[in-house]
C-alpha cells in the first residue's frame, strides 16, 4: 500500500483555505500513485477551534467542505480530520474522520476518547462516538483513531484514566494497519514518548500511520513528526519537525530511516520560531516591534523574531535612562546590527521618567 502524509499547518477557522490546502495534497498523492491520503485532526477547521465550534453554521459549512474533499478522491481515498455537526448529543458537534472514497463520504468515525486536562477540554465541545471504523484497502484493513484514542492520556503524564481501549477495539475487529489522526501540541521529550507507543504497538504485528498537526495556533505550538513504522517496529517514514509538509510512502518497499531525538536546546529553539511565525503570519502581523535592553533576555527575544521573519522586518527600540550603563547600550546595538534589524532607535526615556515621578508624587510619595 502507498500511503499520503499529509502534514498540514491549518489556520483555525479558515475553512476554505484549509480545504484547498488538503486538496493539494490529494492531488500530490494522486500524482503520486498513492492509495490513501491521511490528514491531521479536524484538518477542515484547525486544532483547536475552541467556541468556534459554537458558532451557528460553522459545522455545517466543515461538512460541506468535506463533501466537497470527497468529491476529488476518485482515484485515491482520503481520511479527513472534520467538525460534524451533532445535534441530538449532549454537545453540538463531534470530532470527527471521514472516509472519503469512490467520490463520497463513505463512513465516518468520531472521536472516542475526549481530553479534558492541561490544554485541553473537549468534553466542554464534542459528544464522543462510540464506534470502531476499519476499513479495508489495498490488502489491509485500517483501523481509524484520532489522538487520544491511542495516547490514552499516557504522553501528558496526567494521570487520567480511561474505562475502553479504541485500540483493542480496532484489532478485534481485524485491524493490521492503525491510522492516527493527531494535534498533539508540542512539548520537551514528548515525541519520544510518542515514538515509544507507537515502536511497542508496531512489534505486536501492527503497521502504524501517525499523522500530527504542525506550526503555532495561538498560544500551541504543533511539531508535526508525522511517520509510519512497519510490522518490525522499524521507522520508514519521518516527516519534518514544525512545517507542513506531503509525502507519500510505500509500505511494501520502504527501508528504514533513522529516527533520531532531537537535541533539547535546537528543538525548542525551532518550537518558539515556529509559534512566533505562525503567530505573526496568522493574524495578518508583518513586522515586528520590541525593545532592546543589552541583556540576555531581549537578545534571545531578537534572535527569535529574526529567525522568524527574518531582521529586515524587526525593529528593535533602545530605551536608555539613568540606569542604564554605556555597556548595554554598546551591546543592544551590537545585537541589533548582527541580526541586521530593520532600525534599532535609540530614545531616552529619563525626562519621561521624571516627569511620571513628579506627577505620582502626591499620591504615592
Amino acid at each position: 500500500m502507498r500511503v499520503h502524509l499529509a502534514q498540514l499547518n491549518p489556520v483555525v477557522g479558515d475553512i476554505d483555505g484549509n480545504t484547498n490546502a488538503i486538496l493539494a495534497a490529494i492531488a500530490q498523492a494522486v500524482a503520486e500513485r498513492a492509495d490513501l491520503v491521511v490528514t491531521s485532526e479536524l484538518a477542515v477547521v484547525g486544532y483547536p477551534p475552541r467556541d468556534l465550534v459554537l458558532r451557528s453554521g460553522f459545522a455545517e459549512r466543515s461538512l460541506a467542505a468535506v463533501e466537497r474533499i470527497a468529491g476529488a478522491c476518485t482515484g485515491v481515498a482520503a481520511l479527513v480530520g472534520f467538525l460534524e455537526p451533532c445535534p441530538r448529543g449532549p454537545r453540538p458537534t463531534r470530532n470527527s474522520v471521514a472516509l472519503c472514497r469512490n467520490g463520497r463520504v463513505e463512513a465516518i468515525y468520531a472521536k472516542r476518547l475526549l481530553p479534558t486536562y492541561d490544554v485541553f477540554d473537549e468534553d466542554r465541545y464534542f459528544t464522543p462516538g462510540g464506534e470502531t471504523l476499519v476499513f479495508d484497502i489495498a490488502q489491509e484493513r485500517i483501523g481509524v483513531l484520532v489522538c487520544e484514542d491511542l495516547w490514552r492520556s499516557d504522553d501528558a503524564g496526567s494521570g487520567r484514566r480511561y474505562t475502553n481501549d479504541p485500540v483493542v477495539d480496532a484489532l478485534l475487529r481485524g485491524a493490521t494497519t492503525l491510522a492516527v489522526l493527531s494535534a498533539s501540541p508540542f512539548v520537551v521529550g514528548k515525541d519520544a514518548r510518542h515514538h515509544a507507543r507507537l515502536f511497542g504497538l508496531a512489534k505486536k504485528g501492527l503497521g502504524i500511520i501517525a499523522v500530527n498537526q504542525a506550526g503555532g495556533n495561538d498560544d500551541l505550538v504543533f511539531d508535526g513528526r508525522s511517520r509510519v513504522l512497519d510490522r518490525s517496529g522499524a521507522t520508514i517514514g519521518l516527516l519534518a519537525p514544525f512545517r507542513a509538509e506531503g509525502r507519500t510512502i510505500d509500505l511494501e518497499h520502504a527501508t528504514a530511516c533513522p529516527d533520531v531525538a532531537a537535541d533539547i536546546h535546537a528543538e525548542t529553539f525551532a518550537a518558539l520560531v515556529a509559534g512566533i511565525r505562525d503567530y505573526l503570519g496568522k493574524t495578518g502581523h508583518r513586522t515586528a516591534l520590541l525593545g532592546l535592553s543589552g541583556g540576555i533576555d531581549s537578545a534571545v527575544v531578537a534572535a527569535l523574531a529574526t529567525a522568524a521573519i527574518g531582521g529586515e522586518r524587526v525593529t528593535g527600540v533602545l530605551l536608555p535612562s539613568r540606569y542604564s550603563s554605556q555597556g548595554s547600550i554598546d551591546d543592544a546595538l551590537d545585537s541589533a546590527a548582527r541580526l541586521r534589524l530593520a532600525a534599532a532607535p535609540i530614545v531616552r526615556i529619563e525626562d519621561a521618567h521624571q516627569a511620571l515621578r513628579r506627577t505620582l508624587a502626591p499620591a504615592i510619595d
